[in-house]
């Protein structure tokens, strides 16, 4: 007697949506995995600064191993920074700091040519206005952004246990080298 078919695991990569686009018009997309219905959800952003790669091929891992997430809606976004990602430049086409971008704490009175400008005002990215919405939709209870020169995860503020406890997962230590930068 033949065995009924097992059920089909939840959907590893149940949605892929474009959320917004560059200055330049390349997409920013978000890839769901895992179970979409699930709770909790988390997001996970590869690259914000284009000349900081080494996120990406984070994502790779994670989209490599998707069909072994159960019981959470993670969300990927490759690239917040598509064009800086393809001149290999921090900045994005506008010369501004995505990660400076941001209205907390956001902070002008830099020159266009300092490498950490935040732009003319909060948010007047369209990349950052993309992620800011994105965020509001999905509504994640944890994100994880890559980032590469300090070799730290950042545990200073929201939920520092689980940062260290991250950090002790992929082996680094935990700094809170990050807090108070503004726009971030």
């Amino acid at each position: 007697v033949a065995s009924a078919p097992a059920e089909p695991p939840a959907s590893t990569a149940a949605e892929s949506q474009v959320i917004g686009r560059s200055v330049q018009g390349r997409p920013i997309t978000a890839v769901q995995f895992g179970d979409p219905a699930a709770e909790p959800v988390a997001l996970v952003v590869g690259l914000i600064h284009g000349d900081e790669h080494a996120g990406l091929r984070v994502v790779d891992r994670i989209e490599a191993r998707a069909d072994e997430l159960q019981g959470v809606q993670l969300w990927v976004i490759p690239s917040v920074n598509p064009d800086g990602a393809r001149a290999h430049a921090r900045k994005n086409a506008h010369g501004v700091d995505l990660n400076r971008n941001f209205p907390y704490r956001w902070r002008g009175g830099l020159p266009h040519s300092d490498g950490y400008y935040p732009g003319p005002e909060p948010a007047s990215e369209p990349e950052t206005r993309a992620v800011i919405d994105f965020v509001r939709q999905i509504k994640p209870q944890i994100s994880i952004w890559y980032h590469q020169p300090w070799g730290a995860v950042l545990a200073c503020r929201g939920r520092p246990a689980i940062a260290a406890r991250y950090a002790k997962l992929v082996k680094m230590g935990t700094s809170c080298r990050g807090s108070g930068l503004p726009g971030t």
